[in-house]
């Protein structure tokens, strides 16, 4: 069977799951018919804390979740420790991926070098070319640098996948976030650029030259902003909606180099694509 469905491998125990109905979570102090809720919910309540780490906690999705993950993990460090049938390939790919990510050692030494690694492949960006073969690699990673590319269902003919390109390149959540002039927005583009700052510093930039390459992070974060669209027009599926072919497409982006992009992202014979937000390949 698949990873996500049922083996016939051994499985380790799985934690104890207590029925929805606890009736410890009920108050029988409590009168159902003067305040129902704190009948049902109020001997959990009680007993109840908001962890520190959580802005809320429930009964319900939050306890749910919990035990969920707790069951993940314990499959997980099932995989990991080779408790699985020898033909089981999914759980091998599965306890491989979870063991690396849990490698502390291992991401202290090497995660350092290979972001040098990533850090050098754009140093050496020095032409067009450069320049989209390096984006193909990251947007392949799923690095979302300057703009992002995928496929989707072409929204007037569910029957057709094609490619769309659309708005991307932003660290913070959305455009509103580098263009509104309030003393909040204004503070967390503060706190922003010295987060930018600080991760170069970790990466090995000296203090100085990382703060005026987080100004240049934040220069064309900015940018790239004023080039995409506000959130609540996204809602408006006819204005993330611009089918153009290969050729409009280099029209309205032409300084950048998309056949040497589409080349090294593997699909050289791409022809139909939907430029989601026009002004974002503009900008």
């Amino acid at each position: 069977m698949t990873a996500l469905g049922c083996r016939t491998a051994w499985r380790p125990p799985l934690p104890s799951v207590q029925s929805g109905a606890d009736p410890k979570a009920l108050d029988r102090s409590i009168n159902p018919c003067d305040d129902f809720y704190e009948f049902a919910c109020g001997g959990w309540a009680a007993r109840t804390s908001i962890p520190p780490d959580r802005p809320a906690w429930s009964r319900s999705f939050s306890e749910i979740t919990e035990r969920n993950l707790a069951i993940l993990r314990e499959s997980l460090e099932a995989d990991a420790a080779g408790h699985f049938e020898p033909e089981d390939q999914e759980a091998r790919k599965l306890g491989d991926f979870y063991a690396t990510c849990m490698d502390e050692e291992k991401a202290e030494t090497s995660s350092a070098e290979t972001l040098r690694e990533e850090f050098g492949s754009i140093e050496a960006i020095t032409n067009g070319e450069s320049l989209a073969r390096t984006l193909a690699a990251l947007h392949l990673r799923g690095v979302t640098a300057l703009f992002a590319f995928r496929a989707q269902q072409d929204l007037r003919d569910a029957t057709e996948m094609i490619g769309v390109a659309d708005q991307g390149g932003l660290g913070l959540p959305e455009r509103d976030y580098y263009l509104k002039p309030d003393a909040k927005s204004v503070e967390l583009r503060r706190r922003y650029g010295e987060h930018v700052a600080r991760m170069l510093e970790l990466a090995g930039e000296p203090k100085q030259v990382a703060a005026q390459h987080a100004r240049t992070v934040m220069r064309i974060e900015t940018a790239l902003a004023r080039g995409s669209m506000p959130v609540v027009e996204r809602r408006d599926p006819y204005k993330v909606y611009h089918r153009i072919d290969r050729e409009g497409l280099g029209r309205e982006a032409p300084v950048f180099s998309w056949e040497v992009y589409f080349v090294e992202l593997g699909y050289p014979g791409i022809s139909a694509i939907n430029v989601a937000v026009p002004d974002s390949l503009r900008s």
